[in-house]
């Protein structure tokens, strides 16, 4: 099902999505594509998929946008990408693959290893050519769907507080680690945002003399299939789904269960 897309010429267009008083202004980067549809996805109470192309009629210097009536955060989305299929010379476009947003700032559900996920054709092991046929099997169903989020720009200014480098003592860490096993974090907050910034946690790095934390990866991240594949999963998060959304699963249950706004 497709829907009409009204072209922007006005301006250079913000990279993503991003809400509007009626809709969303969408822009993506494919320098060597033929065509790109924003897709919205809808799933019912029996799982099954319903999916609305908005074709992206409006390209500059290889950045597709338009914008886009009637859509609201909240909404899950992907993109569909036409153009020449050439591994061998980095062009990989394959229509029947739904594609995240890199620029999302919001992702629901996560990477299925499935053989359809590839975007060459592969076996029930998931072997085959990479440099061989596209595997024309859709997979929206078995991917992580980017989501449309609002209200990102009116949050207040972070105050800092700017500690003199020859005053700081950094410390790295990784979010479900430091806070896994502290015994003095509630048990439903280790392993979370939240539990990072609970007093325990604040005075125990105080009483180290650290006065300032670096993360490891809390980007979206997912799994290596070989992980997977193992019954592993990857614990450090280098191995990015995208760089501008947090990582759900080091929010809360509850945060969770209230979905990438919260």
């Amino acid at each position: 099902m497709t829907a009409p897309v009204i072209a922007t010429h006005a301006r250079t267009p913000r990279l993503g999505v991003h809400p509007t008083e009626d809709g969303v202004e969408v822009a993506v980067v494919a320098t060597h594509a033929t065509g790109v549809t924003f897709c919205t996805i809808e799933r019912a109470a029996d799982g099954t998929l319903t999916e609305k192309r908005h074709p992206l009629t409006s390209v500059d210097w290889g950045i597709w946008n338009g914008h886009i009536p009637g859509i609201r955060p909240g909404q899950r989305y992907g993109f569909r990408v036409d153009g020449p299929w050439d591994p061998r010379t980095g062009h990989r476009h394959n229509p029947a693959k739904l594609l995240a947003d890199p620029y999302a700032r919001g992702f629901s559900g996560h990477l299925d290893p499935a053989p359809s996920t590839r975007g060459h054709v592969a076996d029930d092991a998931g072997q085959g050519d990479p440099y061989g046929p596209p595997d024309l099997r859709d997979d929206a169903d078995a991917v992580p769907h980017s989501v449309v989020l609002g209200g990102l720009e009116h949050h207040p200014p972070v105050s800092h507080p700017r500690i003199p480098w020859a005053e700081t003592v950094i410390y790295e860490a990784h979010v479900r680690g430091l806070t896994a096993l502290l015994p003095d974090v509630p048990e439903d907050l280790r392993g979370t945002y939240a539990g990072l910034a609970h007093p325990a946690v604040i005075d125990h790095l105080r009483s180290l003399g650290v006065t300032t934390l670096e993360l490891l990866p809390i980007q979206a991240f997912e799994s290596e299939i070989h992980l997977t594949d193992l019954g592993l999963t990857n614990y450090w998060g280098y191995n990015t789904l995208g760089f501008f959304a947090p990582h759900a699963p080091y929010a809360t249950q509850d945060a969770q269960q209230r979905g990438p706004a919260a």
